[in-house]
């Protein structure tokens, strides 16, 4: 065997190395072209992004302080809370608040957030409890909710707040002009692969430090909405 001709055994491993190349680079325009090709609609830009934010953010702004800030307004001619009750003590708001319904909330809420987020996050909160207040079950982690409505002496329902729930702060300042695409999340419809959700991110000042977040946005029937918390 002269010097310049390779043994059988090198030249299998030469043959093995070319051809696991060739495969892994097929390999890898095949998964680009299957994972463009099975998102069957139209992907956002980045000022399309932007754009849904900024209509978003500042009604989340709205909501999040009706649902964990501070809250609407009491009546001013409402009690003030009675030391000797424990538990949530229901007030009227004041008639001089926009909302005048649990339903009117509701309605803010859903132009604002997904069904998946309202029903996880914000109704158990906002408007459910885990209370039975029928059966008077209590469970071993009280969640009254934040606002019912109640029948005042003349028959007409009001909308009231829980005076005793504990504020949240709401204090992150979103920047929905920064938001741009970080990643889509699919699933399958049928034979189709459709995109479930859109994670964007976007810089926010919280407690005066400026930080990037992700935030997710997914498409409804009215269209978008967000799927995370924004306070």
């Amino acid at each position: 065997m002269s010097k310049n001709e390779k043994s059988p055994f090198v030249r299998a491993i030469i043959i093995v190395a070319v051809i696991a190349a060739v495969i892994a680079i097929t390999f890898h325009a095949i998964g680009e072209f299957s994972y463009r090709a099975r998102i069957n609609e139209r992907l956002l830009s980045d000022s399309e992004i932007a754009e849904i934010f900024s209509d978003l953010i500042p009604k989340a702004k709205e909501v999040n302080e009706i649902i964990w800030g501070e809250g609407l307004a009491v009546s001013p001619d409402a009690d003030g809370p009675l030391a000797t009750q424990t538990g949530a003590q229901y007030r009227p708001v004041s008639q001089d608040c926009k909302y005048k319904s649990v339903d009117e909330i509701k309605a803010a809420v859903a132009m604002v957030y997904s069904d998946d987020f309202i029903e996880k996050t914000i109704n158990p909160v906002a408007f459910d409890g885990n209370i039975d207040e029928e059966e008077t079950k209590v469970a071993s982690s009280t969640i009254y909710p934040r606002y019912k409505e109640t029948k005042d002496e003349n028959g007409n329902t009001r909308l009231n707040i829980d005076i005793t729930h504990k504020n949240f702060d709401c204090k992150t300042e979103l920047m929905p002009e920064t938001a741009v695409f970080y990643e889509n999340e699919l699933k399958k419809v049928g034979l189709v692969w459709k995109i479930d959700k859109i994670k964007c991110t976007l810089k926010c000042i919280y407690e005066g430090k400026e930080k990037d977040v992700i935030i997710t946005i997914v498409k409804g029937e009215n269209g978008y909405r967000l799927d995370d918390p924004t306070y």
